[in-house]
């Protein structure tokens, strides 16, 4: 994993135009590959290389006037990373590594708390019951990388046809019920 950011703008300014330093530029990188590496090296290689951090001027690392990064990931040349870029799980886990270390970025830059966004459930079902009713069940995803993402609850959207989704409805517990669709009409959650 290589981390490209650059600390001069394409005027050679090394702030931002609001004031801010462009060495920020290498803290979000520095966060980034730190959170890329260790999630990787934690849930699918051990031996996964953290390369360099490179203060360059390419263009995508100079014109943006907002703190911003040049990830290096995996190479097509190579059968191994081509295994895990074909991986949907694995490109969730980076995804999602990218997500945490923005979120990490931007809470340290306004000195705030953050809180990681919870793993999507796992074993969704859904049956009826005679009475009418739909009981929806799930199972909550832990993620013991992140003590913050403890689920306390989700929101339940439903949707008849193909219409839009309602506000949905919060439920405390891994579990929905709520009426049966009438015949012949197709209900999303």
């Amino acid at each position: 994993t290589l981390m490209i950011y650059s600390s001069e703008g394409a005027d050679s300014a090394r702030v931002f135009p609001d004031g801010m330093s462009r060495l920020a530029n290498r803290d979000l990188g520095d966060l980034m590959q730190t959170q890329i590496v260790n999630d990787i090296q934690a849930l699918y290689d051990s031996l996964w290389t953290r390369r360099s951090i490179w203060d360059r001027d390419y263009s995508e690392a100079v014109r943006p006037n907002v703190p911003g990064v040049l990830l290096e990931l995996l190479s097509h040349q190579n059968f191994a990373d081509m295994r895990f870029a074909l991986d949907p799980g694995f490109r969730s886990s980076v995804s999602r590594s990218i997500y945490k270390a923005i979120l990490r970025f931007v809470a340290t830059q306004n000195d705030q708390s953050y809180v990681v966004e919870p793993l999507p459930v796992t074993h969704m079902q859904t049956h009826f019951e005679d009475s009418g009713r739909v009981v929806l069940s799930w199972l909550q995803t832990e993620d013991p990388r992140e003590p913050s993402a403890a689920p306390t609850g989700c929101v339940v959207y439903t949707r008849d046809r193909d219409g839009g989704f309602d506000n949905g409805r919060y439920v405390s517990e891994p579990r929905f019920v709520g009426s049966a669709p009438p015949p012949g009409i197709i209900r999303s959650y």
